[in-house]
């Protein structure tokens, strides 16, 4: 007898979710396919009954580990809508989360890795990494009905896609994932060092806010 669509469903999940995770511990080049059906507790068989590539896979793993993380980034900033940008700072750039690459932050987890990868991977994590980048705008532009530019940009270098975030929002998004990659290079080797680089993002963060709302 076949199995339900539903058990077919959950496993896929089970399959995406647990990739997400072990994708961002390991690396994307690390875990075998039989690694990562192991740790999701399937079979190899389950693999090819619904990716067509380990590719595919890395790129729904990327992209579900944006739509997680970014849904909690999205609950952070309305929880604290005086200073939304300063919150979610203060959560991004924690030891915790810089100790938590498994359930943490695609955009730092693989963004020394990305350019080397396939073309879907690729175009999952430049989709995540947009998705973020207007989250953080979004609160900024609530904050004012008038966005000012924090630095010049010019036209030729901006994405068509993404013309309309404010230089405030793209500052605030390079200070977050730039400081979190390198804070969790440098933990073990200098975990001062990586303090000091979480601390002085998230007063940046801070500036940047409250510079946007004077």
């Amino acid at each position: 007898m076949s199995r339900r669509p539903t058990e077919l469903a959950e496993n896929r999940d089970r399959v995406v979710q647990t990739a997400s995770t072990v994708f961002r511990e390991r690396g994307p080049d690390a875990p075998s396919v039989g690694d990562l059906m192991g740790a999701a507790g399937v079979t190899r068989a389950t693999f090819y009954n619904h990716f067509g590539s380990r590719d595919d896979l890395l790129a729904e793993a990327i992209s579900a580990a944006f739509d997680t993380n970014v849904a909690l980034m999205r609950a952070i900033g309305e929880a604290h809508p005086e200073r939304p940008l300063t919150a979610i700072a203060d959560a991004y750039l924690s030891v915790g989360h810089r100790d938590s690459r498994g359930t943490g932050c695609p955009a730092a987890a693989f963004a020394s890795d990305t350019a080397r990868q396939s073309e879907a991977p690729r175009a999952s994590y430049a989709q995540g990494l947009l998705k973020l980048a207007t989250l953080l705008d979004t609160f900024v532009k609530e904050a004012s009905d008038e966005v000012p530019e924090a630095v010049p940009c010019p036209d030729a270098v901006r994405a068509s896609s993404a013309e309309s975030l404010g230089d405030h929002s793209l500052a605030a998004l390079a200070s977050l994932v730039g400081a979190l990659t390198l804070a969790r290079d440098v933990a073990q080797e200098d975990p001062a060092l990586s303090q000091r680089l979480l601390e002085v993002a998230r007063a940046q963060v801070r500036l940047l806010e409250a510079g946007h709302a004077a």
